[in-house]
């Protein structure tokens, strides 16, 4: 798929798949870097399976894939215009992950002011039907903000009962299997889910924000699922909600 059809696919769907960013022996070395850099570490398994929150800042060889640029370089392509990088997560469902993930809107989760961004889904294994591949409702980002799922509760979030119902029809559900080293772009208001992991095989992928630089920093819009690590001072911050988000880059060199 050329670019002009993948980012009218992504503005009609609201997401699109860019086949083989990586290369196989690039996944491998991220995934034996993972390993390596888990078997150190504290972090427990919960029903969804492994959430990990700056995981750049912890492997080096993630730090290094996200400063190359190549990842922004897609994002940046499919939506249009420059980016600054907000978030990422390691999302990773074992064979023994029981839960299913909610349908849910990543803005929903954003201290930000609006919903300008993307986010990149980097498949580090095959995403599979069986493993819990990503699913998405087409059009779904056409809805605007909608009440989000409360993860903790897993309940609609009391903090946003003002907001519509979103809706979910069965024939616009598309099941997004990925081979390794293929990426899924998605809006940021697209809805979206996965199923648990039924197989006997791992299904790992990081996830990356980027957003437009011009967006503010709204506190008062959503609690974020983490501690946000601010790489300023906040006590420097004004004392407004609202302000640019360039003034509290992470920290990052600006790709």
């Amino acid at each position: 798929m050329n670019t002009n059809r993948a980012k009218e696919r992504y503005l009609r769907d609201g997401f699109v798949v860019r086949p083989d960013i990586l290369t196989i022996e690039h996944c491998d070395t991220l995934t034996n870097d993972l390993l390596r850099w888990f078997e150190n570490q504290s972090i427990s398994e919960n029903h969804y399976g492994i959430l990990f929150h700056n995981l750049y800042a912890e492997i080096p060889s993630f730090l290094t894939l996200l400063e190359d640029g190549i990842l922004q370089r897609e994002a940046e392509v499919i939506y249009g215009s420059s980016l600054v990088f907000f978030q990422d997560n390691l999302i990773w469902k074992p064979p023994s992950s029981q839960e299913a993930i909610n349908w849910h809107q990543d803005y929903s989760y954003w201290p930000l002011s609006k919903p300008s961004g993307i986010t990149l889904w980097l498949a580090l294994d095959d995403a599979t039907l069986d493993n819990g591949c990503l699913q998405f409702c087409r059009h779904s980002h056409r809805q605007g903000e909608c009440i989000p799922n409360d993860f903790i509760a897993n309940t609609p979030a009391q903090w946003a009962t003002s907001l519509p119902t979103l809706k979910i029809q069965q024939h616009d559900i598309q099941q997004l299997t990925l081979a390794k080293g293929s990426v899924s772009l998605h809006h940021p208001l697209v809805a979206h889910t996965s199923a648990p992991n039924t197989s006997h095989h791992h299904r790992r992928a990081w996830s990356i924000t980027f957003v437009d630089p011009n967006i503010q920093w709204d506190f008062l819009h959503a609690p974020h699922p983490y501690r946000y690590q601010f790489s300023c001072n906040t006590e420097d911050l004004p004392k407004e909600q609202n302000h640019s988000i360039s003034l509290c880059p992470p920290p990052i060199k600006k790709l």
